[in-house]
């Protein structure tokens, strides 16, 4: 038999070591079932190069919970693991364990054996990620994993790439894309969008003197000084109205709503006023003297320039900025890159060469300033890219690089998510939604080493070749009649094998593989199909696989897999590539502070899992809903988690401890069960539909909440507590609903706390294998009608209890009478219907309704003082317009509609003084269903109860201190005053029944003799001492 004290260290060790001998069938769980309809799944790979966080313990909760709800509805849910093993988080990484500092350093460490470093570094803490997917419950294959660095995969990569080259949207660019110069690669947009840090900077406004006025200068602002050197044009919006300013004896153009920003009143005067296009085509002298030979430094026109901040005139440099790329190819002005790989200005800048640009800002304010060329400078703080891997500052670069064109089929994006079903809601519309409709081209390639190799080959003659399968790439080799065919077992499909294969070309000289690998985003975003080896093999079980029934991951992938997913889904498949996405929040602090290692609040999940046990774990992830923050710390566990644990394990205990007493056997029909008993079932009911459709909509909080009121609320505090004096003897409808509904509850807890699930589970069917083998719960018969009554009796024992804590009398007291004013139906209904449940809850001898209590008065007045604090000059008015409605009307209206308004003017209960006068003998509580009194008149006869009811709970309380099993009795002693024996003498059997007293001696002093227990008794006015002694124990006695 379970214990009665919850121990989550003895209920998961138990449990995992039964799992042990059913490990066969808890791996068929994740497997596909050829019997069973399917519901695909698709797990995101982590990098197993770090050990994992807390962070992957809430998404892989979530996935968890739905993946086992779905297979408890009867559903094969084939789950299989994977990992991400390519890319920047590998390289870093590796260059980090040895000690390599640029890319240069990683070329003379040796290009194979930093990828065969990688390949190891890869699984480092492989065995760290399936101790913490073990212990945390999270069923799924790690046995046979996909892996994105396996030949099967990347050949289905390459497939996925040559289609996209054979629909146009695979090409080759010059641009100006995100970069890092510690890594030296491009980056993607879906990338950068992870890294942004808020950092504080020197902007600079310069001033560039027109060539043809020496006295005139043009004001130009940039938050990246380092940028200047590489100043080609200017840029002004031609519709805009500029102005020529005087100050001192020099002359200053921007635009004119600007001027006062940099000048201060009466420091300047307006020479005159121009439009932008007047400024079109003017030469102005260039910053620096290191391109004075360029066909440059004019003035040009572009819509995209603002007043919004600035001067209104924008500095260009088409290296280091998209839009200004742009600009000098309209304008066909001359391109200047003066930054090598690294991010350190080359020898074309003598002033900063070998310096790292972000590193050279100050130098170049200084140079500017001590050449009479800065007009001023401003701190600025603003949110700024990183590499989302090292943390580097990125820069926005000009190169070459292949891309995939996604603004091309944009519309078609935003279309089919209209198709998925997200968790939060708002996603859809809002963070994934926003970033499909601004969708930019994907930089694919990325300058490293340890990668799926982009599979292009090029030839001198400028023709190329996309590979989309080992084979073609056998057959297409150079020399290939000559060699053994090329497979997936005898070659390795990463650099540098790859990159010494050569192709024929049509043309007769040989093709080279373009050395870029490919961005790891596109690895992870290609599983659903690569995982298969589709289209190669597994055809079938891709086709019934894809598109996904459900995916779950933290609310960064937004913008990242779930992005990538959805892009080759939309072009390789023309369709979702997944239906239903759940989406994590943020990791928290109790503080609501986001959890990091410079604030030093990160929790590890080993260590929560041994002070407070997996399944509370579990479960706090389930308690916020989805995308919000998730708050970690002690308050959580403490007030919510544990007592709901706890109060569950006692449940089951108590309904345990009842089933084995009496022996259930034959459940009974549903006709014969009590009122009682048809409500607590409805509420099960109840709770099932809801938290059915709960977790269907990814509300997987709703779904606790829902359980955790039927435990807490319904069940242990109300049901028990209704049915305590039933559970003395045997009885079969009692021992059917308590069998009903803890049997449905482990069900429904199942997914959310496997541990604790599955010990009830088995304490209350031994021979099953696994409350995860079952099926999930059906919903049966609901009562709304009665689940309403019931829910105004328990408000009304709710108001009883307050008016008894206003009257200061325990509920052990009985009261002589409860009164409750009502106006509907449907409340005097239910006090009538439970009228025998209500007066032994409430411990009162009547309970009666009526709409009107007679010696009840209410007088309500407006309080003017609030009104005018409020409403202030506009008070006067208001408070005329509630006099002629009058207070009664004005209160009516705010207890039905919860305000009154008038012309906008928002009327509440503050407003109002309501004061209630009623006997002196009764005792006021409010309910939502009407007015409580309670009558506090004293009589003998209700304090003998009262001191009887105190006495037995006393007695009670020492059997427990004691440990004493129901089933043990004793002999009892109890010494009073006489006025009290008197009192007590008639209920002498009715102590010995409810304590389990053999032998009761009432008397004015304890009987001589061997107790094993005793304690002095003070209640109220009684005073007198009880001992026990246990029948049948022959030990410890005190004298």
């Amino acid at each position: 038999m379970a214990s009665n004290r919850y121990d989550f260290h003895h209920i998961e060790s138990t449990i995992e070591e039964h799992w042990k001998h059913i490990a066969p069938l808890i791996k068929h769980t994740t497997q596909y079932d050829e019997k069973k309809p399917v519901f695909s799944f698709l797990e995101g790979p982590p990098t197993a190069n770090a050990p994992p966080g807390l962070h992957h313990v809430e998404v892989r909760v979530y996935k968890d919970v739905y993946c086992r709800y779905k297979y408890m509805q009867g559903y094969s849910v084939p789950r299989k693991g994977g990992w991400d093993c390519h890319g920047l988080p590998v390289e870093v990484q590796v260059e980090k364990k040895l000690n390599l500092e640029s890319k240069k350093d990683v070329i003379n460490y040796g290009i194979k054996e930093f990828c065969d470093q990688c390949k190891t570094d890869i699984f480092t803490y492989i065995k760290d990620w399936e101790a913490m997917t073990r212990k945390l419950a999270y069923w799924i294959d790690l046995d046979d994993p996909y892996r994105t660095l396996d030949n099967s995969y990347i050949e289905s990569v390459w497939w996925s790439i040559k289609q996209l080259h054979e629909k146009g949207l695979l090409y080759e660019g010059h641009k100006v894309v995100p970069y890092c110069p510690r890594c030296e690669t491009p980056l993607s947009s879906h990338e950068v969008a992870l890294g942004y840090k808020d950092v504080t900077e020197d902007t600079v406004v310069v001033k560039l003197q027109d060539k043809d006025n020496d006295n005139r200068y043009y004001l130009a602002w940039t938050t990246t000084p380092w940028t200047l050197p590489a100043n080609v044009c200017l840029a002004v919006n031609p519709d805009v109205d500029y102005a020529v300013v005087k100050s001192g004896d020099k002359e200053y153009v921007l635009a004119k709503e600007l001027a006062k920003e940099y000048f201060e009143e009466g420091e300047f005067t307006v020479v005159k006023t121009i439009k932008g296009k007047e400024l079109l085509n003017k030469k102005y002298v260039p910053l620096f003297p290191y391109y004075d030979d360029k066909d440059a430094f004019v003035i040009v026109g572009e819509d995209y320039v603002t007043t919004e901040e600035g001067t209104g005139i924008v500095h260009q440099a088409p290296a280091f900025g998209e839009v200004d790329y742009e600009s000098i190819k309209r304008h066909e002005l001359p391109f200047i890159q003066n930054v090598t790989a690294d991010g350190t200005f080359d020898n074309t800048v003598p002033d900063f060469q070998g310096q790292f640009v972000k590193e050279a800002d100050p130098h170049i304010i200084e140079w500017l300033d001590a050449h009479g060329k800065l007009f001023s400078t401003k701190r600025f703080t603003h949110s700024y890219p990183h590499c989302w891997r090292c943390s580097t500052p990125l820069l926005y670069y000009a190169l070459v690089s292949w891309f995939v064109e996604v603004s091309k089929i944009r519309d078609k994006l935003v279309e089919l998510n209209n198709n998925i079903h997200w968790a939060p809601e708002h996603i859809k519309d809002g963070r994934f939604g926003k970033w499909l409709e601004g969708a930019k081209d994907w930089a694919l390639s990325r300058f490293k080493f340890w990668g799926t190799p982009l599979p292009v080959w090029r030839c001198e003659c400028g023709k190329i070749d996309v590979i989309g399968s080992v084979k073609e790439l056998s057959d297409k080799r150079a020399g290939a009649e000559l060699e053994d065919e090329l497979t997936l077992d005898n070659t390795d499909l990463h650099k540098p094998v790859v990159d010494k294969i050569k192709l024929k070309c049509t043309c007769g000289k040989e093709m080279t593989r373009i050395s870029h690998v490919i961005d790891c985003w596109y690895d992870s975003g290609a599983a659903p199909f690569a995982q298969y080896h589709y289209p190669f093999e597994n055809k079938e079980l891709f086709e019934e696989s894809f598109p996904y029934d459900f995916i779950s991951e933290a609310i960064d992938q937004t913008r990242g897999w779930f992005y990538t997913l959805h892009v080759l889904g939309t072009i390789l498949f023309e369709d979702v590539a997944y239906k239903r996405c759940f989406v994590g929040g943020l990791l928290c602090d109790e503080n609501g502070e986001k959890m990091s290692k410079s604030r030093g609040n990160i929790l590890q999940p080993n260590e929560l899992f041994e002070e407070y046990g997996v399944d509370a774990v579990r479960l706090v992830m389930c308690m916020y809903a989805l995308g919000e923050n998730v708050k970690f710390g002690r308050t959580v566990f403490n007030d919510v988690i544990n007592p709901f644990l706890r109060i569950l394990w006692n449940s089951h205990y108590y309904v345990h401890t009842y089933l084995k007493r009496f022996e259930y056997t034959e459940p009974v029909s549903q006709p014969d069960l009590n009122i009682e008993d048809q409500w607590i079932l409805s509420r099960l009911n109840s709770t099932i539909k809801e938290v059915g459709q709960s977790l269907d909509d990814g509300r997987y909080h709703a779904a606790f909440s829902a359980i955790q009121t039927l435990v807490e609320d319904n069940f242990s505090r109300t049901y028990i507590k209704l049915v305590r004096a039933r559970a003395q003897s045997k009885d079969a409808p009692l021992a059917y609903t308590f069998f009903t509904v803890m049997q449905q509850v482990v069900k429904l807890l199942g997914p959310f706390v496997p541990y604790v699930s599955d010990y009830l589970y088995r304490q209350l069917w031994p021979a099953q294998e696994s409350v995860h083998f079952d099926t999930w719960p059906k919903t049966g018969r609901i009562d709304e009608h009665l689940e309403q009554q019931m829910d105004v009796v328990q408000d009304l024992l709710s108001a009883i209890a307050y008016a008894r804590e206003q009257a200061k009398l325990g509920t052990r007291w009985p009261v002589k009478e409860v009164t409750v004013e009502v106006k509907d139906a449907v409340v005097s209904q239910a006090v009538h219907t439970f009228k025998d449940l209500l007066l032994s809850q409430a411990n009162v001898k009547s309970i009666e309704t009526v709409e009107q209590l007679p010696e009840v008065t209410q007088t309500i007045v407006f309080n003017t003082g609030t009104l005018q604090k409020e409403f202030k000059k506009d008070a006067p008015t208001i408070i005329k317009h509630l006099e002629t409605v009058g207070p009664e009307q004005v209160y009516q209206t705010i207890k039905k509609d919860g305000l009154y308004e008038h012309e906008g003017r928002r009327i509440t209960m503050d407003f109002l003084t309501v004061t209630r006068t009623y006997p002196k003998h009764l005792v006021e509580a409010q309910s939502k269903y009407g007015y409580v009194y309670l009558d506090t008149t004293r009589t003998q006869e209700l304090d003998a109860e009262g001191y009887l009811r105190e006495v037995i709970r006393r007695i009670q309380d020492v059997r427990k201190k004691l440990g004493l099993q129901k089933e043990q009795d004793i002999s009892l002693g109890i010494a009073l005053e006489h006025d009290f024996l008197d009192m007590l003498q008639p209920f002498k059997k009715d102590i010995k029944e409810q304590v389990g007293a053999k032998e009761l001696s009432l008397d004015t002093s304890l009987p001589m003799g061997k107790w094993h227990h005793r304690d002095t008794l003070s209640i109220k006015k009684l005073k007198g001492e009880l001992a026990v002694l246990i029948l049948g124990v022959e030990k410890d006695f005190i004298e």
